[in-house]
C-alpha cells in the first residue's frame, strides 16, 4: 500500500514539473535591428536577472520568441535598453505591439517613460 502511494506521489510531482512552451509574436513600429529579450529573475533572493530568450527585430520591426517555462513567473520584456514588466504563464501565446515613442524621439532625455507596449494573450483561461 505504501509502495503504491509513493508511486502516485512521484507521478504527481513529475507531472507538475513539466515545462510548457511560451510564444511571443510582436512588432516594434519603425524599430528595425533592435535587441528583444525576455528576462526573469534567476532566484527570489538576489534579484539577479537572467535572459531566457532573445532575438533581433527584422527590417519592419517584427519579432518572434519561443521558450519553455514550468511555472508562472514575473518577468521583463526588453526592447534595447527599455523594459516593461509582465507575468509569464506556461503554455501562453503573447502578442506584443510597441508603438513608436514620440516623446523619446522628439523630446528631452528627461521626459522618458518606461517602455510603452500593447499586450494581448491567449493563455487558455
Amino acid at each position: 500500500m505504501i509502495k503504491q502511494l509513493l508511486i502516485i506521489v512521484i507521478l504527481f510531482m513529475a507531472g507538475g514539473a513539466s515545462s510548457q512552451n511560451v510564444a511571443i509574436i510582436g512588432n516594434a513600429e519603425k524599430q528595425s535591428e533592435k535587441l528583444v529579450r525576455v528576462i526573469t529573475y534567476a532566484d527570489g533572493f538576489s534579484n539577479l536577472e537572467k535572459t531566457i530568450a532573445e532575438t533581433i527585430t527584422d527590417e519592419l520591426g517584427g519579432f518572434t520568441l519561443q521558450f519553455e517555462i514550468n511555472q508562472t513567473q514575473f518577468g521583463f520584456f526588453a526592447l534595447g535598453l527599455e523594459k516593461a514588466e509582465f507575468y509569464l504563464t506556461p503554455g501562453a501565446n503573447y502578442n506584443i505591439n510597441i508603438p513608436l515613442d514620440t516623446l523619446k524621439t522628439n523630446g528631452s532625455i528627461f521626459d522618458r517613460l518606461p517602455l510603452n507596449l500593447r499586450l494581448s494573450t491567449d493563455d487558455g483561461g
